[in-house]
Formats: structure tokens, C-alpha cells, sequence
């Protein structure tokens, strides 16, 4: 379990704040800029990152009230300057190229790219449909058994959300499931790690496990 009043990035996997191994691996995969969407927690994110990682500029979208994830990617997608932009949870560590899922998405011509991730039991996430490499469909939770789950990771183009509307609003639930026809968005299938922080069954396996895999 986190420790009271501490935002879920700065939680300690293996003597280091989560975050830290996020923007790391970022830095390392030749990402230029990093925008933080921070809400609560945000002075303690903001006093531990500053204003670089490893030689990467990070700049600070700050939330004065909560906006769901819809609407904190929609606020900082106005301090983005490339036409498309990756867009990741901060408590969540896929193992996957995401230079190779920028191209891909530029290759397929998407508006929005997906990292569509296989894991042998999905209950606990809900399901993601596949068809011939479009999603076309997200499933409740609670379907057992292995398949393909939503990893958390986006590629979207800068103005995809240039019509959402103002406020609060789930990207997947509010924006992306009733437009998934207009969107027809692209999966990007990673067979690598995958780590959700904010499960406690995925913090204690992280402790031994991101070291080895983030190296």
C-alpha cells in the first residue's frame, strides 16, 4: 500500500520514486520533452522532478480541480508542440519501444494508437477487441481467462480531442468508446512487461522486477 498523501508516481520501487524510472526510460528511448499532468500530489512531483530528467525538459500542466484522464490529456495537449504526441499513465510500466509505436502510428496514418498488451488473465482490467490490427470494441472487467488489454499508452494526434467537451471526462469511457467507429483506432500489440502500480499485487512484483527490466 502507498503511504498516506503520496501521489502513486513518487511511490518507492526499489529505492527509487516510480516516476524516476518512467522518465528514465523515456530519456533513454531519445523522447525530447515531457509535459507532467499533475493534480493531486503536484508540489511533491513538481520539487522531485524539477525542471529536467536526464537532460530532458520537463514542463507542468497542473490541474486546479480533478479532470479525469479526457481532461488533463485535452489541457496538455495545448502545451504540445509536435503534430503528434505520446501520452502515458504515470503509474503505469510497459515494456515497449515507444519510438517504434510513434512510427507505426505515423505508418498507419491513425489519429490515435493504442499499446494493446497480451496478459494471461484480463479480469481485473477489461478486454480490448482486435481486428485486423483496429480496436473495435473495449469489454467490462471481469471476463477471465487471458487476451489483449488497454496498456495505458496512447499516440494521439495533437488536435484529437480538439472538440471533447470542457471539464472532467474519461479519455477511454467518455471520448474514445463512442467515437471508436470515427476513430478507428490502431493497436500497437506489445508482448513485453507490463505494470500497473496502483494494484499492490504489481508494487511488490515491481521491487524486484523493474530493475531488471528497465536497465
Amino acid at each position: 500500500m502507498l503511504p498516506p498523501g503520496l501521489p502513486k508516481p513518487l511511490a518507492q520501487v526499489a529505492g527509487r520514486p516510480f516516476l524516476d524510472w518512467l522518465l528514465g526510460s523515456l530519456a533513454r528511448q531519445g523522447i525530447e520533452r515531457c509535459i507532467l499532468s499533475v493534480g493531486y500530489g503536484a508540489e511533491a512531483i513538481v520539487a522531485h522532478c524539477g525542471a529536467r530528467h536526464c537532460n530532458m525538459p520537463i514542463e507542468y500542466c497542473a490541474e486546479e480541480v480533478p479532470l479525469g484522464t479526457g481532461g488533463a490529456i485535452r489541457r496538455a495537449l495545448a502545451l504540445a508542440r509536435e503534430p503528434q504526441v505520446l501520452v502515458l499513465n504515470g503509474d503505469t510500466w510497459l515494456g515497449a519501444s515507444y519510438r517504434t509505436m510513434i512510427e507505426a502510428h505515423r505508418a498507419a496514418r491513425a489519429r490515435l494508437s493504442i499499446a494493446c498488451v497480451s496478459v494471461p488473465e484480463t479480469a481485473r482490467y477489461g478486454r480490448v477487441v482486435v481486428e485486423d490490427g483496429i480496436v473495435v470494441a473495449f469489454a467490462e472487467k471481469g471476463a477471465r481467462g487471458s487476451g489483449v488489454i488497454n496498456g495505458g499508452s496512447y499516440v494521439i494526434d495533437r488536435n484529437v480531442l480538439s472538440d471533447a467537451p470542457d471539464g472532467a471526462f474519461s479519455f477511454e469511457s467518455d471520448f474514445v468508446v463512442p467515437r471508436i467507429a470515427e476513430l478507428k483506432p490502431a493497436a500497437f500489440i506489445v508482448k513485453d512487461s507490463f505494470l500497473d502500480i496502483g494494484v499492490p499485487e504489481d508494487l511488490a512484483r515491481a521491487q524486484a522486477l523493474l530493475p531488471c527490466i528497465a536497465a
